[in-house]
Order: C-alpha cells, then structure tokens, then sequence
C-alpha cells in the first residue's frame, strides 16, 4: 500500500459559538481537495462522536453540527486531514 502524504504541515479551523448548547458551527478553509474527519471527545478523552464530512475541495467550508443532546461540559473537537490535525476546546452549556 502507498500512502500519500498530506501536504498540509497546519491548518486553521474555527468553533462557533463557543460555549453553545444547540449546534455549532465548524469552518475551515482547504489549500486542496482532502478527506475532512472530526471528532468529539469528553474531557476525559473517550470519543463521544464521528463525524465524517467526506472528501472537499479546496476553498472556505462551514458546516453545522448538532450538539444539542450533549451534557453540559467541556469537549475536544479535532479535525483531521490527511495526517494533519487540530484540536479546540469546547464548552457546551
């Protein structure tokens, strides 16, 4: 198997609003086409959700996420591409 390296070393995702309680909103821009992966963890680290976005091109995305049925606390949201990640706190009410 040949595996591809991603050319991303860093990329930029943002979280809003944060706190929030129903849905948030996760945008993020691409420099190409990549798989998109996020996922939510509590704060102890066990993952509460998969969420994949499937395959975007390049350019500015936004996508909404329900949280609603989520308790009150403090989450991780990473975001994958490739094998480049970023994580951000987030705090549901």
């Amino acid at each position: 198997t040949v595996h591809k390296y991603s050319q991303y070393s860093s990329f930029e995702m943002n979280v809003f609003p944060n706190p929030a309680s129903r849905e948030i909103n996760i945008s993020f821009n691409l420099d190409h086409a990549s798989d998109v992966e996020v996922s939510l963890f509590d704060e102890m680290g066990r993952l509460v959700r998969d969420i994949s976005l499937g395959r975007k091109q390049e350019g500015a995305h936004s996508e909404e996420v329900d949280v609603s049925d989520l308790r009150p606390g403090i989450y991780y949201i990473r975001m994958k591409l490739g094998y480049a990640s970023t994580t951000k706190p987030l705090v549901i009410q």
